[in-house]
């Protein structure tokens, strides 16, 4: 299996449709995947229609939570759950620009991400609400235990 890539999730100008809750936005993607139609010149017409939809090759880009002020906004897509030998949850989301990222919830190796976990099953968005998670930085630790990743999370409901 292919190695993911990672989006770094910076400070900026604030989201079309979530301004209210600061003044982030997301920018510094990797390059968009190709689509898989335009890899296959060989479709039979009904599948190049403008209804037709094509997944992008290899694998969804992943956030890459390295500094506090870090977000991503977007529509929520659902999540996997028991993800890799960790049994981690994997969200996913869809951007304003269209791109599919994963976001990994705990637990994972180099720490718990399981507040995220908490944060979005007391919300519990569906597929199509507006998601935000915002990193707020590492809490807890010390007394020989890791520390958490924190965040922020803000769900409009698609209703």
């Amino acid at each position: 299996m292919g190695k993911r890539k990672t989006i770094n999730v910076t400070p900026g100008a604030p989201s079309r449709d979530l301004a209210t809750l600061g003044s982030w936005a997301l920018v510094g993607f990797s390059e968009p995947g190709e689509e898989i139609a335009e890899s296959l010149p060989a479709l039979p017409g009904a599948f190049k229609g403008k209804n037709a939809k094509a997944a992008p090759s290899g694998l969804s880009p992943v956030a890459d939570w390295t500094a506090p002020g870090q977000f991503l906004a977007g529509i929520y897509r659902g999540v996997q759950t028991n993800v890799s030998k960790y049994k981690s949850n994997l969200y996913t989301i869809i951007t304003e620009e269209g791109e599919l990222v994963a976001v990994w919830g705990g637990p994972t190796a180099g720490g718990s991400n399981n507040i995220l976990d908490k944060k979005i099953a007391l919300l519990k968005p569906v597929d199509g609400d507006q998601i935000f998670i915002g990193y707020l930085g590492e809490v807890g630790g010390g007394d020989g235990k890791s520390a958490a990743r924190d965040f922020h999370v803000v769900i409009v409901p698609k209703r």
